[in-house]
């Protein structure tokens, strides 16, 4: 049976440090994850991150769950742009694929996606991309 890759999308909004409640007020969202540097079991890349997470979902393009995260951000793109200048933080956006070989989605970058994340001087858009080997059938008779 056919298994569609599994896509999840996130944004982050990540720093040294800065309060993660004002953060959570100015942009009027509940974040998934917010996290202080201290939270993190290795201090050596510790930061302070809020995140907003598009669960993993079956499908086969970036795009689906791409545009639910955007539906989530839309209109407050001048508001990111001014957290991120007063407190000296950095946005930037993650995709997760897990696939088995040989289903590949598809990876494209819609215009709008790319539109979005210039309009807020998104830092990186990174995707982490895991793929399985597909177990072989084996007949016994």
């Amino acid at each position: 049976m056919y298994k569609f890759p599994e896509i999840g999308v996130s944004f982050f909004l990540t720093a040294d440090e800065f309060n993660l409640d004002y953060i959570t007020i100015k942009m009027g969202i509940i974040p998934t994850e917010a996290r202080t540097k201290d939270d993190f079991p290795c201090q050596d890349f510790a930061h302070t991150s809020w995140s907003i997470d598009i669960l993993e979902e079956e499908c086969y393009t970036v795009d689906k769950p791409f545009d639910k995260l955007l539906g989530l951000l839309d209109g407050k793109e001048k508001i990111i742009i001014s957290l991120c200048e007063e407190l000296g933080i950095k946005a930037s956006f993650s995709i997760v694929i897990h696939m088995n070989s040989g289903r590949n989605p598809e990876i494209v970058l819609s215009n709008k996606i790319i539109s979005f994340a210039s309009s807020i001087n998104a830092h990186e858009i990174g995707f982490d991309i895991y793929s399985y080997e597909i177990d072989e059938i084996v007949v016994i008779e």
